[in-house]
Protein backbone atom coordinates (compact mmCIF):
# COMPACT_ATOMS: atom_id res chain seq x y z
CA UNK A 1 0.00 0.00 0.00
CA UNK A 2 1.33 3.20 -0.57
CA UNK A 3 1.46 4.56 2.91
CA UNK A 4 4.24 5.16 5.31
CA UNK A 5 3.72 2.07 7.31
CA UNK A 6 4.14 -0.22 4.52
CA UNK A 7 7.48 1.96 3.76
CA UNK A 8 8.50 0.92 7.34
CA UNK A 9 7.15 -2.41 7.38
CA UNK A 10 9.60 -2.89 3.64
CA UNK A 11 12.81 -2.98 5.77
CA UNK A 12 11.96 -5.65 7.86
CA UNK A 13 10.81 -7.74 5.49
CA UNK A 14 13.76 -7.02 3.23
CA UNK A 15 16.40 -8.01 5.96
CA UNK A 16 14.42 -11.22 7.02
CA UNK A 17 13.99 -12.62 3.51
CA UNK A 18 17.91 -11.97 2.96
CA UNK A 19 18.51 -13.93 6.19
CA UNK A 20 16.44 -16.95 5.16
CA UNK A 21 17.70 -16.95 1.85
CA UNK A 22 15.22 -14.70 -0.44
CA UNK A 23 17.90 -12.26 -1.22
CA UNK A 24 17.09 -10.73 -4.76
CA UNK A 25 14.22 -8.95 -2.69
CA UNK A 26 12.58 -5.29 -2.85
CA UNK A 27 9.26 -3.48 -2.53
CA UNK A 28 7.01 -1.82 -5.21
CA UNK A 29 8.18 1.82 -5.25
CA UNK A 30 5.92 3.32 -3.70
CA UNK A 31 3.67 0.96 -3.38
CA UNK A 32 1.74 -1.65 -4.66
CA UNK A 33 -2.26 -0.47 -3.90
CA UNK A 34 -3.58 3.18 -3.34
CA UNK A 35 -2.12 6.33 -4.20
CA UNK A 36 1.30 7.44 -2.74
CA UNK A 37 1.85 11.25 -1.97
CA UNK A 38 4.56 13.54 -3.41
CA UNK A 39 6.36 13.17 -0.22
CA UNK A 40 6.35 9.32 -0.03
CA UNK A 41 7.35 8.95 -3.35
CA UNK A 42 10.35 10.57 -2.89
CA UNK A 43 11.10 8.82 0.30
CA UNK A 44 10.39 5.49 -1.28
CA UNK A 45 12.66 6.22 -3.75
CA UNK A 46 15.54 7.26 -1.63
CA UNK A 47 15.37 3.88 0.09
CA UNK A 48 14.57 1.47 -2.41
CA UNK A 49 17.81 2.44 -4.10
CA UNK A 50 19.79 0.79 -1.82
CA UNK A 51 17.31 -2.24 -1.61
CA UNK A 52 18.63 -5.40 -4.02
CA UNK A 53 15.06 -5.46 -6.00
CA UNK A 54 14.98 -1.77 -7.19
CA UNK A 55 11.45 -1.62 -9.19
CA UNK A 56 8.52 0.86 -9.84
CA UNK A 57 5.06 -1.18 -9.99
CA UNK A 58 1.71 -0.63 -9.04
CA UNK A 59 -1.49 -2.78 -9.54
CA UNK A 60 -4.08 -2.10 -12.68
CA UNK A 61 -6.50 1.05 -11.59
CA UNK A 62 -3.88 2.55 -9.07
CA UNK A 63 -2.93 6.04 -9.85
CA UNK A 64 -0.07 7.33 -11.97
CA UNK A 65 3.03 8.32 -10.81
CA UNK A 66 5.91 7.96 -13.21
CA UNK A 67 8.33 10.23 -11.97
CA UNK A 68 7.78 12.77 -15.04
CA UNK A 69 4.46 13.58 -14.34
CA UNK A 70 5.87 15.03 -10.84
CA UNK A 71 7.39 19.01 -10.96
CA UNK A 72 10.76 19.72 -11.92
CA UNK A 73 12.19 19.44 -8.02
CA UNK A 74 10.65 15.91 -7.34
CA UNK A 75 12.51 14.88 -10.96
CA UNK A 76 15.97 16.04 -10.07
CA UNK A 77 15.83 14.43 -6.40
CA UNK A 78 14.75 11.27 -8.13
CA UNK A 79 16.87 11.52 -10.82
CA UNK A 80 19.92 11.71 -8.31
CA UNK A 81 18.90 8.82 -6.24
CA UNK A 82 18.62 6.88 -9.87
CA UNK A 83 22.26 8.24 -10.20
CA UNK A 84 23.58 7.09 -6.75
CA UNK A 85 21.99 3.44 -7.74
CA UNK A 86 23.69 3.24 -11.15
CA UNK A 87 27.34 4.51 -9.61
CA UNK A 88 27.00 1.63 -6.58
CA UNK A 89 26.50 -1.40 -9.56
CA UNK A 90 29.99 -2.10 -8.72
CA UNK A 91 29.32 -2.84 -4.76
CA UNK A 92 25.83 -4.03 -5.42
CA UNK A 93 27.49 -6.86 -8.60
CA UNK A 94 30.38 -7.85 -6.01
CA UNK A 95 28.07 -8.47 -2.98
CA UNK A 96 25.75 -10.39 -5.20
CA UNK A 97 28.16 -12.42 -6.25
CA UNK A 98 29.63 -13.14 -3.11
CA UNK A 99 26.15 -14.31 -2.06
CA UNK A 100 25.61 -16.82 -4.70
CA UNK A 101 28.94 -17.96 -3.32
CA UNK A 102 28.43 -17.92 0.42
CA UNK A 103 25.27 -17.30 1.20
CA UNK A 104 25.54 -14.35 3.15
CA UNK A 105 22.49 -11.79 2.76
CA UNK A 106 22.87 -8.80 0.25
CA UNK A 107 21.62 -6.34 2.55
CA UNK A 108 21.89 -7.64 6.48
CA UNK A 109 20.40 -6.23 9.55
CA UNK A 110 22.70 -5.30 12.10
CA UNK A 111 22.74 -8.46 13.97
CA UNK A 112 23.95 -10.56 11.41
CA UNK A 113 27.04 -8.23 10.79
CA UNK A 114 27.68 -7.09 14.60
CA UNK A 115 26.18 -10.32 16.67
CA UNK A 116 27.76 -8.74 20.02
CA UNK A 117 26.55 -5.52 20.02
CA UNK A 118 23.23 -5.56 18.35
CA UNK A 119 23.49 -2.82 6.23
CA UNK A 120 25.99 -4.47 4.05
CA UNK A 121 29.13 -4.81 5.81
CA UNK A 122 30.49 -1.57 3.93
CA UNK A 123 27.34 0.96 3.47
CA UNK A 124 24.61 2.15 6.87
CA UNK A 125 21.41 3.12 5.30
CA UNK A 126 18.90 4.72 7.92
CA UNK A 127 15.49 5.12 6.58
CA UNK A 128 12.91 7.93 6.65
CA UNK A 129 9.55 6.51 7.33
CA UNK A 130 7.31 8.81 8.62
CA UNK A 131 6.01 11.96 7.26
CA UNK A 132 7.39 15.56 7.67
CA UNK A 133 10.53 14.01 9.72
CA UNK A 134 12.94 16.69 9.91
CA UNK A 135 15.40 14.31 11.63
CA UNK A 136 16.27 10.64 12.28
CA UNK A 137 17.62 8.80 15.03
CA UNK A 138 20.08 6.30 14.24
CA UNK A 139 23.01 3.76 15.83
CA UNK A 140 26.51 3.03 14.97
CA UNK A 141 27.65 -0.68 15.71
CA UNK A 142 30.71 -1.76 16.46
CA UNK A 143 33.02 0.27 19.10
CA UNK A 144 36.08 0.01 16.98
CA UNK A 145 34.73 1.67 13.61
CA UNK A 146 33.56 5.07 12.91
CA UNK A 147 31.18 6.12 9.94
CA UNK A 148 31.34 8.31 7.15
CA UNK A 149 28.06 10.25 6.54
CA UNK A 150 28.01 10.50 2.50
CA UNK A 151 24.86 12.68 2.13
CA UNK A 152 23.76 15.94 3.22
CA UNK A 153 26.04 18.83 3.16
CA UNK A 154 29.28 17.93 3.88
CA UNK A 155 31.15 15.27 5.23
CA UNK A 156 30.69 14.16 8.87
CA UNK A 157 31.75 11.09 10.93
CA UNK A 158 30.27 9.22 13.69
CA UNK A 159 31.97 6.79 16.54
CA UNK A 160 30.88 3.31 16.56
CA UNK A 161 28.40 1.99 19.56
CA UNK A 162 27.16 5.60 19.91
CA UNK A 163 23.38 6.86 18.75
CA UNK A 164 23.00 10.40 16.97
CA UNK A 165 20.16 12.14 15.84
CA UNK A 166 20.74 13.32 12.19
CA UNK A 167 19.10 16.03 10.30
CA UNK A 168 17.47 15.12 7.08
CA UNK A 169 15.43 16.83 3.75
CA UNK A 170 13.41 16.04 1.53
CA UNK A 171 16.55 15.56 -0.62
CA UNK A 172 18.60 12.76 0.85
CA UNK A 173 18.25 9.63 3.71
CA UNK A 174 21.53 9.55 5.98
CA UNK A 175 23.78 7.24 4.19
CA UNK A 176 27.29 5.91 6.34
CA UNK A 177 30.31 4.29 5.13
CA UNK A 178 32.43 2.14 7.44
CA UNK A 179 36.15 2.59 8.43
CA UNK A 180 38.17 0.13 6.86
CA UNK A 181 36.14 -0.39 3.42
CA UNK A 182 37.05 0.80 0.05
CA UNK A 183 33.85 1.31 -1.96
CA UNK A 184 33.71 1.14 -5.54
CA UNK A 185 31.95 3.35 -8.00
CA UNK A 186 31.30 4.55 -11.33
CA UNK A 187 32.29 7.64 -12.38
CA UNK A 188 29.15 7.67 -14.59
CA UNK A 189 25.91 6.49 -15.82
CA UNK A 190 24.23 4.70 -18.57
CA UNK A 191 20.94 4.09 -19.79
CA UNK A 192 21.07 0.80 -18.32
CA UNK A 193 23.73 -1.70 -17.02
CA UNK A 194 25.06 -2.87 -19.55
CA UNK A 195 25.81 0.74 -20.63
CA UNK A 196 27.40 1.15 -17.46
CA UNK A 197 30.31 -1.61 -17.65
CA UNK A 198 32.26 0.15 -20.17
CA UNK A 199 32.27 3.13 -17.51
CA UNK A 200 35.77 3.72 -15.63
CA UNK A 201 35.85 3.11 -11.73
CA UNK A 202 36.54 5.52 -8.42
CA UNK A 203 37.66 4.14 -5.37
CA UNK A 204 36.12 5.72 -2.48
CA UNK A 205 38.72 4.77 0.33
CA UNK A 206 37.59 5.04 3.93
CA UNK A 207 41.03 3.84 6.56
CA UNK A 208 40.22 2.64 9.44
CA UNK A 209 42.10 4.06 12.83
CA UNK A 210 45.50 2.16 11.55
CA UNK A 211 44.95 4.21 8.04
CA UNK A 212 44.10 0.36 6.43
CA UNK A 213 41.10 0.10 4.39
CA UNK A 214 39.78 -3.52 2.03
CA UNK A 215 36.92 -4.37 -0.07
CA UNK A 216 36.69 -6.97 -2.66
CA UNK A 217 35.68 -6.36 -5.96
CA UNK A 218 33.72 -8.88 -8.99
CA UNK A 219 33.57 -8.17 -12.65
CA UNK A 220 32.72 -10.08 -15.53
CA UNK A 221 31.12 -9.23 -18.94
CA UNK A 222 27.76 -8.72 -17.39
CA UNK A 223 25.75 -10.83 -20.07
CA UNK A 224 26.84 -14.30 -20.87
CA UNK A 225 27.33 -17.36 -18.38
CA UNK A 226 31.33 -17.35 -19.39
CA UNK A 227 31.66 -16.81 -15.95
CA UNK A 228 30.87 -20.03 -14.77
CA UNK A 229 31.57 -22.24 -18.07
CA UNK A 230 35.05 -20.80 -18.73
CA UNK A 231 35.75 -19.14 -15.36
CA UNK A 232 36.12 -15.93 -17.38
CA UNK A 233 36.04 -13.00 -15.02
CA UNK A 234 38.24 -10.91 -12.14
CA UNK A 235 37.65 -11.47 -8.46
CA UNK A 236 40.27 -9.32 -7.00
CA UNK A 237 41.18 -8.03 -3.50
CA UNK A 238 42.12 -4.32 -3.42
CA UNK A 239 44.06 -2.89 -0.16
CA UNK A 240 44.73 0.55 0.82
CA UNK A 241 47.43 1.35 3.21
CA UNK A 242 49.24 4.69 4.61
CA UNK A 243 52.74 4.92 6.03
CA UNK A 244 53.53 8.42 4.99
CA UNK A 245 52.43 7.65 1.36
CA UNK A 246 49.70 6.26 0.02
CA UNK A 247 49.69 2.87 -1.42
CA UNK A 248 47.02 0.04 -2.64
CA UNK A 249 47.44 -2.95 -4.52
CA UNK A 250 45.51 -5.60 -5.51
CA UNK A 251 45.35 -9.41 -5.09
CA UNK A 252 43.79 -11.96 -6.94
CA UNK A 253 41.08 -14.23 -5.32
CA UNK A 254 40.83 -16.85 -8.03
CA UNK A 255 43.85 -18.37 -8.90
CA UNK A 256 41.69 -20.85 -11.36
CA UNK A 257 39.70 -17.23 -13.46
CA UNK A 258 41.30 -15.72 -16.20
CA UNK A 259 40.04 -12.74 -18.02
CA UNK A 260 39.35 -13.94 -20.86
CA UNK A 261 37.13 -11.22 -23.05
CA UNK A 262 36.52 -9.12 -19.79
CA UNK A 263 38.55 -6.20 -19.71
CA UNK A 264 39.72 -4.64 -16.29
CA UNK A 265 38.34 -0.99 -15.90
CA UNK A 266 40.44 1.77 -15.45
CA UNK A 267 40.26 3.86 -12.59
CA UNK A 268 40.61 6.97 -13.00
CA UNK A 269 40.16 8.82 -9.68
CA UNK A 270 40.49 8.02 -5.51
CA UNK A 271 38.73 9.54 -2.82
CA UNK A 272 40.41 9.31 0.46
CA UNK A 273 38.33 9.98 3.62
CA UNK A 274 40.66 11.73 6.42
CA UNK A 275 39.34 12.06 9.33
CA UNK A 276 39.84 15.33 11.49
CA UNK A 277 39.21 17.07 14.54
CA UNK A 278 37.34 19.71 12.93
CA UNK A 279 35.18 17.28 10.84
CA UNK A 280 36.21 15.28 7.60
CA UNK A 281 37.99 16.31 4.32
CA UNK A 282 38.32 14.16 1.32
CA UNK A 283 41.53 14.12 -0.84
CA UNK A 284 41.14 13.47 -4.52
CA UNK A 285 44.19 11.89 -6.60
CA UNK A 286 44.45 11.64 -10.44
CA UNK A 287 48.09 10.83 -10.68
CA UNK A 288 50.09 8.69 -8.25
CA UNK A 289 53.34 9.74 -7.12
CA UNK A 290 55.19 9.60 -10.26
CA UNK A 291 52.97 12.13 -11.50
CA UNK A 292 51.29 9.40 -13.49
CA UNK A 293 47.73 9.52 -15.05
CA UNK A 294 45.77 7.05 -12.59
CA UNK A 295 43.18 5.93 -15.72
CA UNK A 296 46.41 5.28 -17.45
CA UNK A 297 47.54 2.32 -15.09
CA UNK A 298 46.00 -1.10 -15.28
CA UNK A 299 45.51 -1.97 -11.91
CA UNK A 300 45.38 -5.58 -12.36
CA UNK A 301 48.49 -6.06 -14.41
CA UNK A 302 50.70 -3.88 -12.59
CA UNK A 303 49.31 -4.94 -9.33
CA UNK A 304 49.18 -1.10 -7.54
CA UNK A 305 47.63 1.72 -8.27
CA UNK A 306 49.49 4.75 -6.20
Amino acid sequence: MGRFDDLRFSIPMALTSNLVGLAFYGADIPGFFAGATEELLIRWYELGIWLPFFRAHAANGTPRREPFLFGNETQEILRDHMKLRYKHLPYWYTVFYEHTVTGDPIVRALLYQYPEDPVGSDILVASVYESEATSVQVYFPDSTDFWYQITGEGYKFFEGSTWAEIPVNMTYIPVFYRSGSIIVRTTSTGRSSAYNREASLELHVVPDRENNAVTRLYIDDYESFDYVNRKEFYYVELNYQFDGEDHLTVTDLDEESIPGDVEFPSIDTVHIYERRDDGVTVKTLTEDRNGNKLSAINLFKQKKLL
